[in-house]
Order: structure tokens, then sequence, then C-alpha cells
């Protein structure tokens, strides 16, 4: 290799060191402004308690650690957390549609909390930024083919209004896709701990494990899908150690998303005709009917 090649290839590899460490103090950014929003302008207003769904969510997991709730399904616990936090008034409550696991995903979440409410949003929204960017990268470059659809789609799904909306408010979307992306990267050979750790992750919301699922029947990888299948059973398994009731309490807090009338303290806080739930698609169809 010639002198000229050897500094091109150094000057390669420092372009993209320094684009990598761009990504990640924009990434960073942009996570610790959607935590300071979140934390400024959540509270009580003209009546009503607005609050973003990490600080509602990490506020139960935090209180369930700590023995003060028994269960974060229970609207009377949710109430009692907000109502805490917030002062009288705060009766508002919303119901909880991720799973169990989120005891155990988010408890070192809820100890970052307790130093910071800032830098546990933070740490939250970076990981799953971190984790659907380099899930993206991955797949790119396993998938050749679609390398110019990847960086478009890449490139949509950040800056749509889906994209900033789940970063300023936390949730849990990006996560689930970047996990989704690693685990479509994953080839013959490799450990089989990458694809029971995205399988745990993804056991947050059951719509997101069932993705995970379909894509291992569809692939026809037999030790792959048995070792995805694996997450699900040891994340029930956690779940259960947590607390006995807490899978049947889950399952009860679901009906509130398919019912036809929601209980008063959760009305404001869930929009069937706009959210993105089977029973949005399906309304119309069934002009107005209960689904």
């Amino acid at each position: 290799m010639s002198e000229n090649q050897h500094e091109a290839g150094i000057g390669r590899k420092l372009l993209k060191f320094l684009g990598c460490a761009i990504a990640v103090a924009l990434m960073i950014a942009a996570a610790y402004f959607a935590s300071v929003r979140a934390s400024t302008e959540s509270g009580m207003r003209g009546g009503q308690l607005s609050i973003q769904d990490f600080l509602y969510h990490i506020l139960l997991v935090r209180e369930y650690w700590a023995g003060n709730i028994a269960s974060i399904y229970d609207v009377n616990a949710q109430q009692a957390v907000m109502l805490k936090y917030f002062g009288d008034g705060a009766s508002f409550a919303m119901p909880v549609g991720v799973s169990p696991t989120v005891l155990i995903i988010w408890f070192p979440f809820a100890l970052i909390f307790g130093l910071s409410p800032v830098l546990a949003q933070t740490c939250w929204i970076s990981f799953g930024l971190l984790l659907f960017i380099s899930g993206v990268f991955r797949f790119r470059a396993k998938s050749s083919g679609a390398r110019t659809f990847l960086s478009l789609f890449f490139v949509l799904a950040l800056v749509s209004w889906n994209g900033v909306a789940s970063v300023l408010l936390g949730q849990t979307s990006l996560m689930a896709a970047g996990a989704l992306f690693h685990l479509a990267a994953w080839r013959r050979g490799e450990r089989l701990r990458s694809p029971l750790i995205l399988g745990f992750l993804l056991t947050l919301k059951p719509t997101y494990y069932l993705f995970g699922l379909a894509y291992c029947f569809a692939v026809r990888r037999s030790v792959l899908l048995a070792t995805f299948a694996a997450s699900g059973v040891f994340a029930a398994a956690a779940a259960t150690l947590c607390s006995i009731s807490v899978i049947p309490e889950y399952l009860a807090q679901l009906t509130v998303y398919t019912s036809g009338s929601l209980p008063a303290v959760y009305q404001g806080s869930l929009h069937f005709e706009s959210n993105n739930t089977f029973r949005a698609v399906l309304d119309p169809l069934f002009e107005g009917a209960v689904l």
C-alpha cells in the first residue's frame, strides 16, 4: 500500500469517526431537549393534567419498586401516583398498555429517575434512538440491494411527525423498530444471545413481539424461532416473579382499549378514531359500531 493510499484510508476513518461523533451528539441533544420539555410542561393546566408518556409510566414503575403501589395496572394506584406527584386535582390517568416486562426493562431508568427525571428520560430516548439508528444501518449493510430505500426510510422516519412525536413523548416505537431491524439483520452462525435479548425487549408490547415472531416464522430458521420464542417464555416467567397476579392484571387492563365506553378517569387520554389501532381502521367500515 502506498503512502497516499494509507493517508486516504486514515482520512476516511477520521471522517467516519467524526460523522459518528456528530450523530451521537445530535442524538443526545435531541433526547435532552425532549426530556427537559417533558419535565417543564408536565403538570396541572386548566384543571387538566398534562403529562407525557415516558414520565407517566416511569412514575408508576418507580412507585411499584418503592413498594408504594401493588400494581401499575390498577386505576386507583394510577390516580394515587398522579396525586402524589402533581397535587390535588390530578385525578387523570391513562391505561397502561405496556406489558409487565416494563417493570424489568425500566427498572434501571427508575433508579436513574431518583437522581434526575431529565437524565432518566434522556437515557431512555437515547437508548431508543441508538437501537433504531444502529438497527437500520446494520440491516442496510445486509441488504445491499435496498440501501437507497433504507437510507430514505431512515431519514423520513426520523423527520416525520410520528418520529418526532415518539422522541418528544419518550415512546417505545423507535426502540421496537430498532430491535426488529437488528433481528432482521441477524445471520446464521451469530450468537443466539442477540435474538434472545431483542425478543425480551419486544415483549414490551404484544404487537411488537408478534411482528418479531411473524418474521421468525417467515424466514424458516428453526434455531432463531426457538430462541425468540424462548425470550417470550422468559419474559412471562420474569414478570410472574415480580407478581403472581401481574399478567391477569395486564390482560384486564387491555380490555380498556377494546371497550365501547371508557371509565371517566380515562376519558381524554385515548382517542380511538386517531390512534393507530385496529379500531381506528375498522370503525369507519362498520359506521361507528362498537368493535
